[in-house]
């Protein structure tokens, strides 16, 4: 396996984001990475492929996190791996995020890391608020649909990202952050969201 690789939390109506990458639970460096300028909606994607790739020792990956927000409850995430292929590890003290707040779940594979985060909306906002923010400030806008979750996608700088509401939260949403292992550039972070593995991930996701 390679090295687990993580990005700090992002406020998606930002004008840039902060990219943290570390090596298991040691920080590293930060890199910045800057939003780019909106695009054309992308189709919606989601669930159709998902047969393509079937978990041959699925194991269900599970964490739990409350936000310091007076009025958000806790939040549970689960999501199936397949412990023949993947990893999967929890953060949740020492990890430096622009919120102070934020715990994370990844899922590491050969080709790709899956980052999930519990993330703050700005003053006054809520999800459908971030989701115009995102439209107007991000590359290749777009809606998913899963079996269990349904939100928005985008890319920032060099992650392929998925927002997702908080279950009966108003003042935080459910971040998937998904970066390339190997070769990386627009396109290829693009086709991410068809990847059969990923969306097989992804359609096990469930926020409660």
């Amino acid at each position: 396996m390679k090295k687990w690789l993580f990005i700090a939390p992002i406020a998606a109506a930002a004008a840039a984001g902060a990219a943290l990458a570390l090596k298991g639970k040691s920080g590293a460096e930060k890199k910045p990475a800057a939003a780019k300028p909106a695009a054309k909606a992308a189709p919606k994607s989601g669930g159709k492929n998902n047969a393509e790739f079937s978990f041959k020792n699925p194991k269900a990956g599970v964490y739990s996190f409350a936000s310091g927000y007076k009025d958000a409850k806790e939040i549970t995430v689960t999501v199936t791996y397949d412990a023949d292929k993947h990893a999967f590890g929890v953060v949740s003290e020492g990890y430096i995020t622009d919120s102070g707040d934020s715990h994370v779940a990844i899922i590491n594979t050969d080709d790709f890391s899956i980052q999930i985060e519990y993330a703050p909306y700005y003053h006054g906002e809520d999800f459908a608020a971030l989701e115009r923010s995102v439209a107007e400030n991000y590359k290749n806008f777009g809606k998913v649909s899963f079996k269990n979750a349904e939100g928005i996608c985008f890319t920032n700088g060099g992650s392929y990202c998925m927002a997702f509401p908080a279950a009966d939260s108003t003042s935080d949403y459910v971040l998937t952050t998904v970066v390339l292992m190997g070769d990386d550039n627009e396109d290829e972070r693009v086709k991410l969201r068809s990847n059969p593995e990923m969306l097989a991930i992804m359609d096990t996701l469930l926020i409660e």
